[in-house]
């Protein structure tokens, strides 16, 4: 897995240094994407569903050849569940765990590849909140059922280099690799209103 992710992260790298020339401008200003992904589960393990983000972009600034910059939020979600057995089936300690990541995003989005124009490469950084919520439970013969609720926050980040794809020119699939809170790697579709 961290060998795919290696090669990953490489050729979008190798991608972003090329010489981007502009045939047209995929994100520009006034620009709305919504995008709704699913993250590959590198984290955590015993998941009750996979990571799941709902972003939104905006575009706000173009600098010509070079790109164009939007700003907008992020949505993730993420949870699991674990559970121990000894001595009998009454006799168990579980976690149940979510994660919530929310806050702002800022994109980069770098316009055009000779001869790809419906591809879209781009940056993007998030720096939010991440509210973790524990749900601890524990039964015995000696104490019966118990359960602790526990709930913090703290500080998420993600950075990633995604690749897009519009298949039409409102609906595309992207690919997201990096660094993040939730997850490294995300698959998702994209809408542009």
């Amino acid at each position: 897995m961290k060998r795919l992710y290696n090669i990953l992260l490489i050729s979008l790298l190798c991608l972003c240094s090329t010489q981007l020339k502009s045939q047209t401008n995929i994100f520009t200003v006034g620009t709305s994407n919504l995008n709704v992904g699913i993250h590959v589960p590198t984290y955590f393990s015993n998941m009750i569903l996979p990571p799941v983000s709902v972003s939104y972009d905006y575009g706000i600034v173009d600098f010509g050849m070079p790109g164009s910059m939007g700003i907008g939020g992020y949505f993730g979600f993420s949870g699991s569940k674990s559970r121990y057995n000894w001595n009998g089936i009454n006799n168990y300690w579980s976690i149940n765990t979510s994660y919530i990541n929310l806050g702002p995003r800022v994109s980069y989005h770098f316009n055009g590849i000779p001869n790809v124009s419906k591809l879209d490469l781009y940056v993007h950084l998030f720096l939010g909140v991440q509210i973790r919520n524990y749900v601890y439970r524990y039964s015995n013969q000696y104490v019966g059922d118990k359960m602790n609720p526990y709930t913090d926050a703290g500080f998420a980040a993600d950075f990633k280099i995604g690749a897009k794809y519009w298949f039409k020119d409102s609906f595309g699939a992207y690919l997201e690799i990096g660094w993040g809170s939730i997850s490294a790697i995300e698959l998702g579709v994209s809408f542009k209103f």
